[in-house]
């Protein structure tokens, strides 16, 4: 399992903080998107469901929108 910070560099020149999780092996991605007025953890949300779909095979990212 690969762990590690993210930089994400929009076209604008914005620095985006996220996180990327990657099991052994894992060809297929989920990429968490949250609403307005949280952060990339979603209030738990995307904390608690990352593990599983890392369990299940699935590579994700976390990430924070500009101005969170």
């Amino acid at each position: 399992m690969t762990k590690r910070s993210l930089k994400i560099r929009t076209a604008d020149g914005f620095i985006l903080d996220g996180i990327f999780c990657k099991p052994n092996d894992s060809k297929e991605g989920v990429i968490f998107a949250h609403g307005m007025t949280v952060d990339k953890n979603e209030e738990g949300i995307f904390v608690r469901a990352e593990p599983k779909l890392n369990m299940l095979g699935f590579a994700t990212i976390r990430f924070d929108f500009m101005g969170k």
